[in-house]
């Protein structure tokens, strides 16, 4: 029996509609599905994408979003995308379907001048490394409550509103990255994106013992888990970001949590009284990228993008 035809294209609103419809036997979770497709209808986050679908015969089979975002390069701010909410029918999978839509996209946002696409596998990472993308090492991180940790080896914490210091934030976000040669670059739009996404959140000022403002971190709680979901320092020494670490090991204890876990740099191996944090090998979330424009020092490009992606912070899945 031969593939039915795939077309893909941009989704207009019916079809955006039962993609999302789609989508819920993965990311619905207890919601009802029609609740789940109207709140995904309206969501800040997921209008900010571009949706795609491939279908047959007039229905959609497969769809993904194409978020857009900047990355800031040694001289250049280029456009990029991440892909998210891939996904298939279950009667439609095992057809090539997705290569196709991701080739379609992929040429779309070149022509709409996007140099970039990334996105976060929550499968084997095989999958997308056939379709051109290189996967990152960038681990997970898990802090634990630690007795040992004491005031003096943290910053001190200071809670604030972040709707009204958006200018302060992206100022040391810009510090922390300003001699790495690949970070995502955060506009005014972004950062008003992010602020309104998790103005629920916890933010606190990373203050030094003389209260100078060092840097922040963003934490949220949900379903009894506490995941480190931004952070920035002026000057992100090794020393420094172990102390941001200290800082939330302690912040644990004082709050009677087990664990923060998240997004952190690979630090050096920690002495033996810092046993109290802990790397982890990513299953799933794992970091990709790929070039859209080739070029003569493409593998090198790409190289040195992976071994960098470890500065994309959870804030930043989509």
């Amino acid at each position: 029996m031969s593939t039915p035809p795939l077309d893909c294209h941009l989704a207009n609103s019916v079809e955006k509609a039962s993609a999302f419809r789609n989508v819920h036997e993965f990311w619905g979770g207890d919601s009802q599905i029609d609740n789940f497709v109207k709140q995904r209808l309206v969501s800040p986050h997921h209008q900010r994408a571009t949706w795609y679908v491939g279908c047959v015969d007039g229905t959609v089979a497969c769809s993904l979003g194409a978020f857009p975002f900047e990355l800031s390069l040694a001289d250049s701010i280029e456009p990029a995308i991440f892909i998210g909410c891939v996904h298939t029918r279950p009667e439609d999978r095992g057809q090539g379907f997705v290569p196709q839509l991701f080739e379609f996209v992929e040429n779309a946002e070149q022509q709409a001048g996007v140099k970039w696409s990334l996105l976060f596998s929550d499968i084997a990472p095989s999958y997308y490394e056939r379709l051109g993308y290189q996967v990152s090492a960038a681990p997970n991180i898990c802090i634990k409550s630690n007795t040992s940790v004491t005031e003096g080896d943290c910053f001190k914490l200071q809670p604030f509103d972040s709707t009204e210091h958006l200018q302060a934030l992206s100022n040391i976000y810009q510090q922390h990255f300003q001699k790495k040669p690949f970070f995502i670059h955060r506009n005014d739009d972004h950062w008003e994106h992010i602020v309104q996404q998790h103005k629920d959140d916890q933010w606190f000022w990373l203050c030094s013992d003389t209260g100078e403002t060092v840097g922040y971190v963003l934490l949220q709680t949900s379903q009894g888990n506490t995941v480190l979901k931004d952070f920035a320092l002026q000057n992100p020494t090794t020393e420094q970001l172990r102390r941001c670490l200290a800082t939330l090991s302690h912040y644990c204890n004082k709050q009677h949590l087990d664990e923060i876990v998240g997004w952190f740099p690979k630090l050096p191996e920690p002495a033996n009284d810092m046993d109290w944090y802990d790397y982890v090998d990513r299953k799933t979330e794992i970091t990709m990228i790929k070039t859209l424009v080739p070029s003569d020092d493409n593998a090198t490009s790409e190289e040195v993008f992976t071994s960098h992606l470890d500065t994309i912070r959870h804030v930043d899945h989509v």
